[in-house]
């Protein structure tokens, strides 16, 4: 049974819960400050860079096509400039810990809807994705690397990327910024292997390369798919961020509600230990008289 002692203790726990989620809100707020503008600078220019690569690459495989067949070359690795091992690689970047409200797990559902109908290789990027992705599938085998949610850990993701281009094709699932109260999960083909839409119905665009396709195609696959890389994981920072902040806002409001339930049921206690004080002196006046 609550006593007026335990309404104050939990008045005071409630108190100290809500300055707790106020500077972790206040905290992913200056995060989310400072990369969500040049996150959103970069996107276009990003996704633009993106379908460029995607144009480039067909073109380089048209090429690479009508060389095998002037040279009338079978094995198609004899003309690769880079290794590749032919596979899909699906990315699932998750977080390190909790707080970040739906869109992990938004971003999870999605990931392993689209594991089970490729059931290839895939990495998982995050304890929470590891332990979300082992419990979903407990025989499974996966790829996975640990990388910090409040920073870009450049050597890491350099690792990271090293491992990546080393398939054919790069899907990565992560959480995307739309608004403050917003984010959605999005699946982001980074490496070039499929033309977006629009392209496919438009009249295929010739190019003149410069200084060759051979050494544009090679730019690509280095340089800009590291970018890519490195553009989506800010991506995803940002929407985690964002959602960390809208799930500590409400919590806020929450606790705020709670300790002023809280505080009227002290006020009912209060009165009730008055009252019952009020009622034993009376009984005690009355007794003497």
């Amino acid at each position: 049974m609550a006593t007026y002692q335990s309404a104050l203790e939990e008045i005071q726990q409630l108190n100290d819960l809500r300055i707790l989620a106020g500077t972790y809100e206040a905290i992913a707020a200056s995060y989310m400050q400072r990369i969500r503008i040049s996150v959103l600078e970069t996107r276009k220019f990003s996704q633009g860079l993106n379908a460029i690569f995607r144009e480039v690459a067909s073109a380089y495989q048209t090429e690479i096509v009508r060389l095998m067949k002037k040279k009338k070359i079978q094995d198609r690795s004899r003309l690769s400039l880079q290794a590749k091992n032919g596979k899909t690689i699906l990315v699932f970047l998750s977080a390190n810990t909790g707080l970040y409200g739906d869109i992990v797990y938004k971003t999870f559902s999605r990931f392993l809807a689209a594991w089970r109908v490729a059931k290839g290789d895939s990495l998982i990027i995050g304890r929470v994705g590891r332990a979300l992705f082992e419990e979903a599938a407990p025989r499974a085998k996966f790829l996975y690397e640990e990388f910090p949610d409040n920073i870009v850990d450049v050597e890491r993701l350099q690792a990271i990327i090293r491992r990546l281009s080393a398939y054919e094709r790069v899907v990565m699932f992560h959480g995307e910024f739309k608004t403050l109260v917003t984010q959605t999960s999005q699946e982001t083909v980074v490496s070039g292997s499929e033309l977006p839409a629009a392209s496919l119905e438009a009249e295929h665009t010739r190019y003149l390369f410069e200084p060759s396709l051979e050494v544009i195609m090679m730019f690509f696959e280095t340089e800009i798919f590291s970018g890519l890389v490195t553009q989506t994981v800010q991506e995803s920072r940002l929407a985690k961020l964002a959602s960390r902040l809208v799930l500590l806002d409400k919590a806020t409001v929450h606790i705020g509600e709670e300790v002023k339930k809280t505080k009227l049921h002290a006020q009912q206690l209060r009165h009730q230990i008055l009252n019952k004080k009020q009622l034993e002196i009376s009984n005690s006046q009355i007794f003497y008289a």
